[in-house]
């Protein structure tokens, strides 16, 4: 049979009972090699069977020989390839670790990742900095509303503009769980501005989700779009109460600081001890001190990636996308490298409602609320 679109999403072949061709979703066990990109047409080989039942994937295939490329891909994301695969080009002589984060910051690419960095990166609570997250679209959604709206155009090409570059960056980075979050939630915002009717955070979260899972309900299955929505919604939710708690002990500026990476570590951390059962222990301070660098190493990468193919000019933007980078990567180095980096959790569901009652009574103990609240939450932690 034959798979489509580099992540074999879809499986063609004959069926020898009824005579017929169809095109269905499908799996193949293990990873391909990373010179497949979306959108080529692949042959393999190998023995298919049923998937189990609620998953997305109707076929498994086990390959029993290498996969051929058929055809590379074409149009949209043939440019989206050739944009990726030339920013890993520019950026493949700089300085390590930071020179293989660049592509992870700008576009998702985390190929040119080092595993030690990759590993210190999951160890300081960094890692969402590799995969393109709702920050990405959000810089790219502003950036082009706010040119639009430098050039005084009206409301309609504004919103026009910001979904132009909205939906040519989720085609660039692929369609990954968080990013189609991020995307429905500003595709929803730009519509609301549209409309006159800008909408507030959580209201558009909440729209976007259930859109999303009314569209593709396999992504309620899915941990990193389960993550993404989490974080988003504790930040809109949670980040504000804390910080209020936060600044009795501390400068507000400061408050604010914590209180965006502490909300975030508090939603999160019990979905990612199933798949990872420890926690970091110096993950907030490790954000805090990567955040600043984030969005200027996303914006520079991202037209480090543009101009990749004009001289001087991708190699120069990469230059200076290195510095950024080189910063949260040595953060992530730094702070994996202390003692006591991570605490061993429990695993599996009982670990996840363990520390869901421990974040929320450490949530407890920062805002303010009724004393025996409090005294609980401290006999909690305790």
């Amino acid at each position: 049979g034959e798979t489509r679109d580099g992540d074999g999403a879809a499986w063609r072949g004959d069926d020898s009972a009824a005579g017929t061709r169809g095109d269905a979703p499908a799996a193949l066990p293990g990873r391909l090699d990373d010179d497949i990109d979306l959108g080529a047409r692949l042959r393999v080989t190998g023995t298919a069977w049923r998937a189990d039942p609620g998953d997305r994937a109707v076929l498994v295939i086990d390959a029993n020989g290498p996969v051929e490329v058929l055809a590379p891909p074409h149009g949209a994301l043939a440019a989206a390839s050739a944009l990726r695969r030339g920013l890993v080009a520019v950026t493949s002589g700089l300085p390590p670790p930071g020179g293989g984060l660049i592509a992870g910051l700008a576009v998702g690419d985390t190929s040119a990742v080092d595993p030690a960095l990759d590993a210190a990166m999951k160890t300081s609570s960094l890692s969402h900095l590799t995969a393109v997250s709702g920050a990405n679209c959000a810089l790219v959604v502003a950036l082009a509303f706010g040119a639009a709206a430098l050039c005084r155009a009206p409301r309609g090409v504004r919103v026009l503009t910001g979904l132009g570059a909205l939906t040519a960056f989720v085609v660039l980075v692929s369609p990954e769980p968080s990013v189609v979050r991020a995307g429905a939630m500003a595709a929803i915002a730009m519509l609301g501005i549209l409309l006159g009717r800008p909408g507030a955070g959580l209201s558009l979260l909440t729209t976007a989700v259930v859109v999303l899972l009314l569209a593709d309900p396999w992504l309620g299955l899915s941990l990193g779009f389960a993550l993404s929505a989490a974080a988003t919604g504790a930040l809109l939710v949670g980040a504000g109460p804390l910080a209020d708690g936060l600044s009795r002990w501390m400068p507000r500026p400061l408050a604010l600081g914590v209180s965006v990476p502490l909300a975030a570590q508090l939603a999160c951390g019990p979905l990612i001890v199933l798949i990872s059962p420890q926690l970091s222990v110096y993950g907030v301070v490790a954000n805090m001190i990567a955040a600043p660098a984030a969005p200027l190493g996303t914006i520079v990468g991202l037209a480090a990636c543009v101009g990749a193919g004009i001289p001087l000019l991708g190699s120069g933007l990469a230059a200076l996308a290195w510095l950024p980078a080189a910063w949260i990567a040595g953060t992530a180095t730094t702070f994996a490298d202390l003692p006591g980096a991570v605490v061993a959790w429990p695993e599996g569901f009982g670990g996840l409602a363990a520390l869901a009652v421990l974040g929320g009574a450490v949530a407890a103990l920062i805002v303010p609320g009724h004393p025996r609240v409090r005294a609980a939450a401290v006999l909690l932690v305790a």
